[in-house]
């Protein structure tokens, strides 16, 4: 049997406390319970966007919740295993992590998130409850045709805002500006057209594209600018009205008209049953809907 003098049994308790402490520092650093909200529209825990990306998808999700009523926010994270949870898939660190945040309006439950998962390559869309099973397969296709296909070549900067703007495409009917996909973004036309004849055709798609848009009705010219400005944002009980300004600054024309913007409206599957998936910051909830994927 081993015996210790009085220094030596000091050392080991000392050594003993110093391994507690450290113990209970890598524990508290396996964060407990979800990452807190940092950011209304961006939490990129994981760090895999550019701040040019980040400002850019930051202006087309706050145009979405003005001009929609929608409230989408993108997170990316290294690990859902960084979170002791107890969620073993990203479908239901998803869920409850939608939940826990409130996202969307409880009223209308329009919310949706955008989840990367980076360690375990996983990719989740999750829809609030004010969205129809129609959707799940319009939140498949968005993770199928513009985020897959960047993530597998490691370009997340890329899929990430090609995602949103799919999702914001696939939610309102609508692109963003700049959002709509080009001839290149089909990855089955190099094989039949062959590259050359593709950049070809885009040149000359969106040129023309171009030219009847900004062609101005006076002088005939492509020099037509184009802006809106809200004037009221819709609400649930009265329609909303764009202004829409056109100017030649080849000949002096101009014109403005105004654009009705549809009043909101409440879904009646928001007014389920919510109490087992309810928001605890009294916001909008999520009962599990949405779509994957993996690459």
């Amino acid at each position: 049997m081993v015996r210790f003098n009085r220094w030596q049994r000091q050392w080991i308790i000392v050594i003993a406390f110093i391994g507690l402490c450290a113990l209970g520092v890598m524990m508290v650093s396996a964060q407990s319970g979800y990452p807190t909200r940092q950011g209304t529209y961006i939490n990129d825990y994981a760090e895999l966007l550019t701040p040019e990306t980040t400002a850019s998808i930051q202006a087309m999700l706050t145009d979405l919740g003005r001009n929609n009523g929608i409230e989408m926010t993108v997170v990316t994270i290294h690990s859902i295993s960084d979170y002791a949870t107890g969620d073993t898939t990203i479908e239901s660190f998803a869920t409850h992590l939608f939940n826990r945040w409130g996202l969307g309006d409880a009223q209308t439950n329009k919310g949706v998130l955008l989840l990367v998962a980076l360690r375990e390559r996983k990719v989740r869309i999750e829809l609030g409850r004010g969205y129809d099973s129609s959707y799940d397969k319009k939140a498949q296709d968005v993770i199928n045709e513009f985020i897959l296909p960047a993530f597998r070549n490691e370009d997340y900067v890329r899929g990430i805002d090609k995602g949103v703007k799919g999702t914001i495409h696939a939610l309102t009917g609508s692109w963003p500006p700049g959002g709509e996909p080009s001839i290149l973004d089909d990855p089955n036309l190099p094989g039949i057209l062959g590259v050359g004849a593709i950049l070809g055709l885009g040149l000359v798609g969106f040129g023309t594209y171009q030219y009847y848009r900004h062609r101005c009705p006076g002088c005939g010219k492509s020099s037509l600018s184009i802006s809106s400005n809200v004037l009221q944002y819709p609400t649930y009980s009265s329609a909303g009205e764009k202004e829409i300004q056109r100017y030649c600054s080849n000949c002096g024309f101009q014109d403005t008209r105004l654009v009705m913007m549809a009043m909101l409206t409440v879904s009646d599957s928001s007014d389920g049953d919510s109490s087992s998936s309810s928001s605890s910051s009294g916001g909008g909830s999520s009962d599990g809907g949405g779509a994957s994927g993996s690459w």
